[in-house]
């Protein structure tokens, strides 16, 4: 528990960890110390390439021994929730945290599955899993939860009630109503952690309800932050988007460079996660800038790559933003709409009712 109360005791429990194994041989139990090594030591260093070997090896390492489903979860949690993000598909990180979750229902470890758990419903928002589906899971992790909810001082549940408040309002069932409040219920580590995380679903609330401007808010905390979270990078994605939606001129748009660089570095390493948004990020800069045929290229690139990567919230946003670039350009009233509704059926399928509203009163007024 100690590593709640400072925060760099878990990097010095796993570095220790790191050098008895290299000293005395390894066991189950060095893949985890090697996980959080990667995690937290070494990708927060902004080293990914590394971050990524030493991960796999901790993966590999679990296969050396019959008796390490214990230790699994915790592997699993550490290297899908956060490093493979950069090379794998997050839906396939999704299914390894939901496995990672049984594995420490079945072993009784609630704490394993609980972390677990909530790594999956934060993927699941990259994945463009059906909320609806989030939605049942976060209810079923709120019952894990509520078995010990004094579980690290709260922690547990301070992370889940996050997740589901950003679910509802993402379906319709809550109302977006600005900054999140509340403090973490212990210092330590995890307090900078939570923090990020508010940041993040305050500008994917933000984000999908349209309020631009809290959205774009929340970039100015991006110095704060580890560079190699899922959460930055996405924050870094919104901003840039939400940026165009407050003013007209491009040169007022700080982020998009930033953005579309970032898009560009992760998508060498992992095109399937990060190649549709820098092509969505790109075709808004050069619609923006007036390059309409190449502007035109790029929105339906940005639309099928989304679709090839199963993003049906993203090649819905794709689709809502051509339209809006037609708009602008004085587009045929027909293919304005056919990009609409396109929009329309993504955004439904997601199950974001604010976005399916807002697209179907586009459509009425065509």
């Amino acid at each position: 528990l100690s590593h709640l109360l400072h925060p760099n005791v878990l990097i010095i429990f796993a570095c220790k960890s790191v050098m008895a194994s290299l000293k005395m041989g390894c066991t189950k139990f060095s893949s985890f110390g090697l996980a959080v090594f990667a995690a937290r030591g070494v990708l927060a260093r902004d080293w990914v390439d590394e971050s990524l070997v030493i991960g796999l090896f901790a993966l590999k390492l679990l296969e050396r021994f019959s008796d390490a489903d214990d230790q699994r979860m915790s592997v699993y949690g550490e290297y899908y929730g956060t490093i493979a993000n950069f090379s794998t598909p997050f839906q396939l990180c999704c299914e390894r945290l939901n496995h990672g979750k049984e594995i420490g229902l079945f072993h009784g470890n609630h704490m394993g599955a609980i972390w677990n758990g909530n790594f999956f419903l934060h993927s699941g928002l990259l994945a463009a899993i059906e909320l609806s589906k989030l939605q049942k899971e976060c209810k079923y992790q709120e019952g894990i939860v509520e078995g010990d909810k004094d579980q690290y001082f709260g922690t547990t549940a301070a992370y889940t009630d996050l997740v589901k408040n950003t679910l509802d309002i993402l379906t319709g069932d809550k109302p977006f109503s600005g900054r999140i409040e509340g403090d973490w219920p212990c210092p330590g580590a995890n307090v900078i952690r939570y923090e990020f995380l508010k940041k993040y679903h305050h500008s994917v609330r933000a984000f999908w309800t349209r309020d631009f401007s809290q959205c774009v808010w929340c970039t100015s905390f991006l110095e704060d932050m580890y560079k190699n979270l899922p959460t930055s990078i996405m924050i870094k994605f919104y901003g840039g988007l939400a940026g165009y939606c407050l003013s007209e001129s491009e040169t007022e748009n700080s982020m998009i460079d930033v953005a579309i660089a970032t898009m560009k570095e992760k998508e060498a390493k992992c095109a399937h996660n990060f190649r549709n948004k820098r092509l969505l990020l790109k075709a808004e800069k050069l619609s923006r800038a007036g390059e309409v045929e190449e502007a035109d290229i790029a929105y339906l690139s940005a639309i099928e790559a989304a679709c090839k990567a199963r993003f049906v919230h993203e090649q819905g946003l794709a689709c809502e933003l051509a339209a809006a670039h037609y708009s602008r350009n004085g587009g045929e009233d027909g293919l304005r709409r056919d990009l609409l509704q396109q929009a329309l059926e993504c955004y439904k399928n997601w199950g974001c009712k604010p976005r399916v509203e807002y697209i179907a009163k586009m459509i009425a007024e065509l």
